[in-house]
C-alpha cells in the first residue's frame, strides 16, 4: 500500500490555515489520524521533501517548520508587459526568493538545491533579456 497518499493529504489539510508547524506538529497530526502505520518519519520526510522540491506547494522559512506557499502578490499591471517581459519579471521575483532563502538553518542538501536552482534562473534571466 502507498503510504504517502494519505500522509501528503494530511500534510496539506495540517498546513492549510497557512500558519507555520513544525516537523513534530506535523508528525503527531499524521500519527492522530493514520496510528498504525510504519516507517512514519521516513515517510512524513520523503512527502516534505516532495512537496518542498517537486511540487513546490510548501515552503521551509526555517529548520523544521513548513507552510503552504502563498501567491507572491503581483506589483504591476501584466496587461501593458509583453509576454518575455512578463516572464522575465516572474523569474526576477523568483531569483529574490532563492536570494532571501535562509542559507544559515538549512540542511546541505536545501541549501545546494537552493544554488542550483537560483544559479539555473540567473542563466534563463540573462539569456531572456539578451532576446528583449
Amino acid at each position: 500500500m502507498n503510504k504517502s497518499k494519505p500522509v501528503r493529504e494530511l500534510i496539506l489539510q495540517l498546513l492549510s490555515d497557512d500558519a507555520l508547524h513544525s516537523t513534530t506538529e506535523i508528525t503527531e497530526y499524521v500519527m492522530s489520524h493514520i496510528p498504525d502505520i510504519t516507517d512514519i518519519d521516513t515517510t512524513i520526510r520523503n512527502v516534505l521533501f516532495s512537496l518542498k522540491n517537486r511540487d513546490n506547494s510548501i515552503i521551509n522559512p526555517k529548520k523544521g517548520w513548513y507552510q503552504i506557499r502563498k501567491e507572491a502578490p503581483v506589483s504591476i499591471d501584466i496587461l501593458d508587459l509583453s509576454p518575455l517581459q512578463k516572464a522575465i519579471d516572474v523569474i526576477t521575483d523568483t531569483i529574490s526568493i532563492y536570494t532571501d532563502f535562509n542559507w544559515y538553518d538549512c540542511s546541505d542538501e536545501e541549501l545546494a538545491i537552493a544554488r542550483k536552482k537560483r544559479q539555473m534562473l540567473k542563466d534563463l534571466l540573462k539569456i531572456m533579456q539578451l532576446k528583449l
